[in-house]
């Protein structure tokens, strides 16, 4: 365990039926369903009026890679979520993204280093 290997005996105990889970950039139909599910979430949690997603974002979220898998997108919409003051989220709640090292991040000069991870990106 000290030089960080994991127990043979635990992992064959553990490893008795594989599942194997594709990357979401790799599962486009679970996009918009797992983001909509976060948004009720976030909205209740926040009371925010926000209820659905606008069609430019929703293309927004699809195009995204989503190195992060599932909670790279759930940190962008529980920030969009907590940002938007509409019904909608719309584009321009969303943070412009690039590829980055961790998944998503923000494009040099959208976000100041120090607070990167304070929006969960």
């Amino acid at each position: 365990m000290l030089e960080g290997r994991f127990r043979e005996d635990l992992f064959f105990r553990l490893n008795v039926v594989p599942i194997v889970v594709p990357p979401l950039r790799e599962r486009e139909e679970d996009i918009l369903l797992l983001a909509e599910t976060f948004l009720r979430k976030y909205a209740l949690e926040n009371d925010s009026p926000v209820r659905s997603i606008s069609k430019e974002a929703r293309r927004f979220l699809l195009e995204n890679p989503w190195r992060g898998n599932v909670r790279a997108l759930e940190n962008v919409i529980e920030r969009a979520v907590v940002l938007c003051s509409n019904f909608e989220l719309s584009l321009e709640d969303f943070p412009p993204l690039s590829k980055g090292l961790h998944g998503i991040s923000p494009l040099p000069g959208a976000l100041s280093e120090e607070n990167i991870f304070q929006f969960g990106i």
